[in-house]
């Protein structure tokens, strides 16, 4: 589980998992979708517990550099596959429902061949975020039907 693994990175690191970054992992983890850091701040609040906007983007640096999370525009989402460091990470996002979904694709390599065939530019990571409407929102189901 989420918490679980940053926990060991935590640990790993010598960092202390203090009762506002378990509370801001429970809701990345919970989450559908990106959550912005006014959010994070906010749900942080109404779980009792006091956290100001630098604690929080202080807390989010941390798993960005652990890799344990993903920045989209201004919202932060889990990594679904952490150990996963080869492949490039993109993303499905719902515009009606805001879920998003983390997708592996495997077109690097020939994207990084043609640029720098053609650019001389070393190719390092990609992130694509693709933004539509999900399958349950197409089909006007949703979870409980």
């Amino acid at each position: 589980n989420f918490s679980k693994a940053v926990s060991t990175k935590f640990a790993e690191k010598n960092w202390r998992f203090t009762t506002n970054a378990r509370n801001l992992v429970k809701s990345l983890e919970t989450s559908k979708g990106p959550l912005s850091v006014q959010v994070l701040t906010q749900r942080l609040a109404t779980s009792g517990h006091r956290a100001d906007l630098a604690t929080v983007y202080r807390q989010l640096g941390k798993l960005k550099k652990l890799r344990l999370i993903h920045q989209i525009d201004s919202g932060f989402m889990r990594c679904n596959q952490p150990e996963n460091t080869k492949e490039s990470h993109h993303f499905l996002i719902c515009e009606k429902c805001g879920c998003a979904e983390e997708i592996f694709l495997d077109y690097q390599d020939s994207i990084s061949e043609q640029l720098a065939k053609e650019k001389k530019f070393l190719l390092r990571r990609t992130k694509l975020v693709f933004f539509g409407i999900c399958g349950t929102c197409a089909t006007g189901r949703n979870e409980s039907d």
